[in-house]
């Protein structure tokens, strides 16, 4: 994949193992008929019942930033997205003061100093009170 950095391209890869999960989740989504939401998390993002699913135990994948388990979302479309914001709170934390303002993508700080990108993700930006990542609201 190609991002653009201060206007220079940049090759970057993601995992694909994060591709394979999330293909078996679109899956058991489709064959059920409806997204089993669970819990409301944001404005128009939410958390699957994946018992409803046919999994035993919550589904992750491992993040190739912190190498933490990340957890799945999913829209009121059914689009299904990595949750990368325990990844952007490190990533918050180890920035010397903010850069960004409110309202502002915060995904780049996870491009910085890795050769991945955060594949499968919605937008995010930061809580000014409690300087953690929040969804972006369009």
């Amino acid at each position: 994949m190609i991002v653009l950095h201060e206007n220079v391209p940049i090759v970057k890869i993601f995992d694909l193992r994060i591709a394979e999960i999330l293909s078996e989740l679109k899956w058991r989504v489709n064959v059920q008929g409806y997204p089993p939401f669970k819990e409301k998390i944001a404005n128009n993002v939410y958390t699957l019942d994946y018992k409803k699913l046919g999994y035993a135990d919550e589904p992750f994948v491992v993040s190739p930033f912190t190498n933490r388990n990340l957890s799945f979302v999913i829209n009121g479309n059914a689009e299904i997205f990595v949750d990368y914001r325990i990844d952007l709170y490190e990533a918050l934390k180890k920035q010397n003061g903010p850069e960004y303002q409110k309202g502002d993508d915060i995904r780049d700080l996870l491009l910085e100093d890795s050769l991945f990108v955060p594949v499968y993700s919605l937008p995010y930006t930061f809580d000014e009170n409690t300087n953690e990542p929040v969804f972006l609201e369009k």
